[in-house]
């Protein structure tokens, strides 16, 4: 079966693809225009009459290009495993913050390491002499107090 990812990318490559075609028809149409027309016509608005017709054709199928090609790197980028670190997910957090859009993606969430993931970080520390008893206890504690916390925002949400 095909993902949505090549199903998108196709469909955005189709219609990049259309959109080239219709562009050269209507540049096609207006040069048959303006070589059958007589000094009586105003050439310029009869050419542009015919134009206009392609160019809406055209402005479609490049907003659908872009619409399907949006929609290709949104299913690539949700479907990326990246190794989750807290400063690449404060980033990502901050663009999303710039750029809205971006926000519906959640990609500093995945990015950002779990509970699990800086429970295990923090026992390599121990067991490699970086942290001591204390220091573990208290850190332990630390991300017992967080995981209870983000527990309550979902359940408030």
């Amino acid at each position: 079966m095909v993902s949505r990812r090549w199903l998108y990318a196709g469909g955005a490559a189709g219609a990049a693809v259309l959109a080239v075609v219709v562009a050269l028809l209507g540049v096609a149409d207006a040069i048959t225009v303006l070589a059958g027309a007589t000094a009586a016509e105003n050439v310029l608005l009869a050419a542009f009459g015919e134009v206009i017709e392609w160019f809406a054709g055209v402005f479609v199928l490049a907003v659908l290009a872009v619409v399907l090609f949006a929609a290709t790197m949104v299913s690539t980028v949700r479907q990326l495993s990246v190794p989750r670190n807290a400063r690449l997910a404060a980033v990502v957090a901050r663009f999303e913050r710039w750029v809205p859009p971006l926000g519906r993606i959640g990609a500093a969430e995945r990015l950002a390491p779990t509970t699990t993931d800086r429970r295990a970080e923090l026992a390599e520390r121990y067991v490699d002499g970086d942290v001591d008893e204390a220091t573990l206890e208290r850190e332990l504690d630390d991300l017992l107090v967080e995981e209870v916390e983000r527990e309550r925002e979902r359940e408030l949400s």
